[in-house]
């Protein structure tokens, strides 16, 4: 498994664009990934997404390396972790997902992930049921940190960051044990 975080352009795969890409090989923990690139020509850049990911429009504008670029080389470090169909582990990973098999689209480079995803969310929702507990309607990844004792993402985001809260809040909830305890809070 992979645990994956994006940080895009907007919440429109076919529109906006990927801007990083960050990456946990959940079963080497120390095999990250993490790449930035510039926005395809024509995509839609939106403000809110920038305040999110806090990156500015000249930043992204400068980066050299292109959304295929960046895709092929992600992809291609994904076979250096799983010679098969990796399964992709997020919080609402099928956005994830999706960019991903837009960007696939537009390089004309076939994902390999198709439709094998883990969703936090979703593990997380019954996570707190089994405990005889209610989920929150929003259970967002820093409800999940903080309830795991991970404490929380660091603003603004980044998509390694990101993905490795999410390695983290699932190795706590299925293995009762930090990833990465020298970086998220001891419980």
């Amino acid at each position: 498994m992979i645990a994956l975080d994006l940080e895009t352009s907007g919440i429109n795969p076919k529109e906006n664009a990927i801007l990083s890409i960050g990456a946990v090989d959940m079963s080497d923990p120390s095999n990250t990934y993490y790449g930035e690139c510039r926005p395809f020509d024509g995509a839609v850049i939106e403000d809110q997404a920038l305040a999110v990911n806090g990156f500015s429009r000249e930043e992204i504008a400068s980066r050299t390396k292109s959304e295929c670029e960046l895709y092929r080389e992600f992809m291609d470090w994904t076979q250096t972790v799983v010679k098969h169909k990796p399964i992709m582990i997020g919080q609402n990973v099928s956005f994830d997902r999706d960019f991903l098999l837009a960007a696939g689209e537009r390089c004309g480079r076939r994902s390999s992930y198709n439709f094998r995803v883990v969703d936090l969310h979703s593990v997380g929702w019954f996570y707190i049921q089994e405990r005889g507990s209610r989920p929150p309607l929003n259970l967002t990844l820093n409800k999940l940190l903080e309830m795991t004792g991970a404490g929380r993402e660091p603003d603004p985001h980044n998509a390694l960051t990101g993905a490795m809260c999410a390695a983290e809040v699932i190795s706590r909830m299925l293995h009762g044990k930090s990833m990465f305890p020298e970086v998220f809070n001891k419980e």
